[in-house]
């Protein structure tokens, strides 16, 4: 009898269990997520789904569907999952919550290898023909896993290159095999490599090239399908993915619906060889290679230029340049793995230092670093996100890595001793003190981007995770005045990032619009889900609101987007005396600073960063801002919106837009303290041989060829080089 009571209770036991799981998981009710469009084929995607919405899987219009769930919000919910489905009929179908899909797939492996001839001998890494245990994808519809493979020549390993397939098999046995080729070791030696490369599909050679110069630390991508493969297309419904606040939302009223081309060439400004945009080590859709290289480029954004407007209008050759062009981001120079294929984490190396300037101590690169002067270096204050959103809507393996060593790039690219008296000043992978305010704004954007779509079960997830919430932080206590930036504290008045230039002309100068760079990037990081950097945010915010708002006390709105205003002067290296207050920093910089720039820099310079903080301003609810931003409205002109800055100032995804203004002026030639004249006159025309500024005739030149052609000590400013 006793036994039979411990059985009951045992019973009720386990039933209590399982009720309290099953209450934990709620119960699945479709609800529509969104709606995307597909071609037919094979679709595998990613997908943003809203908190509280989805808790088990998904599905596309009534097809059989495979989620495989990459993140999940503090609520269990799904948040990112790549959805796999077979459209078989071309057309717009309803994402809908759905139950868990069940089954697993036991694929047929493709065969491929990949060739490298170097100096006459042939190292070769083959796909394995056994699944890893290294799952991407795994469920019913559709298999994927990675190997990391060694090219031998017989029984020699090669020292430097490493080659990632990452094969994909779908359950009617078509597959697709991805093939990313690494120079990326720190290790003795590392360097770039030269050599030819076949590579061979399912027993068929599919692509060949010679002579391709493998700079160190860059890695090129190649993706084939085989047994008859189709992929659909997929073109998102992306009112989720803004939702979400994973990405910006952007007003297509503003932007231009491009159309790109995929053939373009250009001549490496430092090795003199002809590249493909789109070709093995080329800049894809990125203006110049060299990321040093200054101007007003179109991936100088928020996100890229043909990104947002893909996010925009949807259209095939949009889609097509985001995602190839992200493919090449892995051109630059910024891939950096231990010897056993681990990133280097700034955790365990606190004063590593990816630059060829480290000095050879115990936390250096261990290869050959020409980082600064070579085809392919990096600079955070010029440097892009390519791979963010491609991976957020295809949910590729590669945009994932790619993006996590653009965030990893952001630490190690800083030097550790850029504190007072060369202190240690990067703790916590913190990045504030060794940036100006584009290199914050730029490097905490792919720090938070790498910790936002680290999948939950990577191991990499908690180290972005860290990092970009170090940063939040510590920006937010340096704009409380809790902590100093270069030894200096925010400046009490009002502006927050300067150069502190005592050296240079012993002042003070703040550039707003990088400024409005860091504030845009910390309402993506808030608006993700971060809960660090409103009070920068908002800080910055109002400074460019006083810009415009404070004609009343003395300072002009008609220089509310100025270059390098003086915010303070210097009497030696330690010591700042601030302007105190805008009617005097006005008079000041109008008398002292060539660099504050002529009035009215706001169409074709500075006025749709400054929109931007405007919109901020509006969202936080600051007086004056609807006014301010309306005002400005009517100096800005379609030219200033092609898609980089085109952020939408209503929150639904297609506001309706301003009324048109009125045509723009003549423009001026004048940009702060340099005139067309003198950039004219600064030009080595021996190095164009060319008539191309006295002709008409100016098809024979490109932008790269003129910029090269200046000569910056004749130019008594850095315009071109900060702009």
């Amino acid at each position: 009898m006793k036994q039979i009571k411990n059985n009951h209770l045992t019973i009720i036991l386990l039933l209590a269990i399982l009720a309290s799981l099953f209450v934990s998981v709620p119960k699945v009710s479709a609800a529509t997520i969104g709606t995307n469009t597909f071609t037919t084929g094979w679709a595998t995607f990613g997908q943003v789904v809203p908190q509280g919405v989805a808790f088990q899987g998904l599905q596309v219009g009534s097809f059989p569907t495979q989620t495989d769930v990459k993140n999940r919000w503090a609520d269990g919910s799904i948040k990112f999952a790549i959805v796999t489905a077979n459209i078989t009929s071309a057309g717009s179908y309803a994402i809908n919550t759905a139950s868990t899909s069940s089954g697993l797939l036991t694929p047929s492996n493709p065969s491929a290898s990949v060739t490298f001839n170097i100096s006459g001998i042939n190292y070769i890494a083959n796909l394995p023909n056994t699944v890893s245990s290294d799952l991407w994808l795994n469920g019913p519809l559709v298999k994927e896993w990675r190997n990391v493979v060694t090219p031998m020549a017989g029984a020699t390993p090669h020292p430097l290159l490493r080659v990632y397939f990452d094969t994909r098999v779908y359950s009617d046995g078509k597959a697709r095999v991805d093939i990313d080729v690494e120079n990326t070791l720190d290790v003795t030696g590392g360097d770039d490599v030269t050599y030819d490369v076949n590579i061979n599909i399912g027993g068929s050679q599919i692509f060949s090239q010679s002579g391709i110069n493998h700079f160190y630390l860059t890695r090129w991508r190649k993706v084939y399908t085989t047994n008859g493969l189709v992929e659909a297309e997929t073109y998102h419904d992306f009112s989720p993915f803004i939702t979400s606040g994973l990405i910006p939302n952007y007003d297509a009223s503003l932007m231009t619906n491009t159309n790109y081309s995929f053939n373009g060439t250009y001549v490496g400004t430092k090795d003199g060889r002809t590249y493909q945009d789109f070709g093995i080590l080329g800049k894809g859709g990125a203006t110049v290679q060299d990321m040093w290289s200054p101007g007003g480029r179109s991936e100088l954004a928020l996100y890229p230029e043909w990104i947002a407007q893909y996010i925009g209008f949807r259209t095939q050759n949009l889609r097509q340049y985001t995602l190839l062009s992200g493919n090449q981001a892995g051109s630059w120079s910024v891939h950096i793995r231990q010897s056993n294929g681990f990133l280097i984490s700034s955790e365990q190396h606190p004063n590593y230092f990816l630059d060829s300037r480290c000095g050879g101590g115990p936390d250096c690169p261990l290869g050959n670093l020409n980082l600064n002067n070579n085809l392919s270096g990096y600079n955070n204050q010029h440097a892009s996100s390519y791979t963010y959103i491609p991976y957020l809507i295809s949910g590729d393996r590669y945009y994932m890595d790619e993006t996590q060593f653009y965030g990893n790039m952001a630490v190690l690219s800083v030097w550790p001793a850029c504190g007072p008296n060369y202190s240690f000043c990067r703790a916590g992978g913190v990045v504030l003190d060794g940036e100006e305010a584009r290199g914050i704004a730029w490097s905490v954007r792919n720090i938070v981007d790498a910790a936002l779509i680290s999948p939950d079960a990577d191991a990499y997830k908690t180290y972005f995770t860290n990092i970009a919430n170090n940063n939040l932080v510590a920006l937010d206590q340096f704009s409380n005045g809790q902590r100093t930036r270069k030894g200096f504290y925010v400046n009490p008045y009002g502006s927050n990032f300067e150069y502190y230039t005592y050296f240079t002309d012993g002042q003070v100068h703040q550039p707003q619009w990088q400024n409005n760079y860091v504030a845009w990037v910390l309402d993506h990081a808030l608006s993700a889900g971060f809960s660090a950097g409103t009070a920068t945010r908002n800080r910055i915010a109002a400074y460019q609101l006083k810009l415009f708002n404070s004609e009343a006390v003395g300072y002009p709105r008609a220089h509310a987007a100025p270059y390098y205003p003086s915010t303070g002067t210097m009497s030696d290296e330690n010591t700042i005396t601030w302007i105190p207050t805008m009617g005097e920093l006005y008079t000041f910089n109008i008398a002292n600073n060539p660099n504050f720039g002529p009035a009215d820099l706001f169409s074709g310079y500075y006025g749709p960063d400054a929109r931007i903080s405007l919109i901020i301003a509006i969202k936080a609810g600051m007086p004056g801002a609807q006014e301010a931003y309306d005002w400005l409205m009517t100096k800005l002109y379609p030219s200033d919106f092609t898609g980089k800055m085109a952020i939408s100032l209503s929150g639904s995804p297609s506001p309706t837009p301003p009324p048109p203004p009125p045509p723009p002026p003549t423009p001026q030639p004048i940009v702060g303290d340099i005139n067309l004249d003198h950039i004219v006159n600064s030009i080595d025309y021996s190095i164009l041989n060319s008539d191309w500024f006295t002709s008409n005739s100016r098809s024979d030149l490109n932008r790269d060829q003129i910029v090269n052609a200046i000569d910056y000590s004749l130019l008594n400013a850095n315009w071109l080089r900060t702009w």
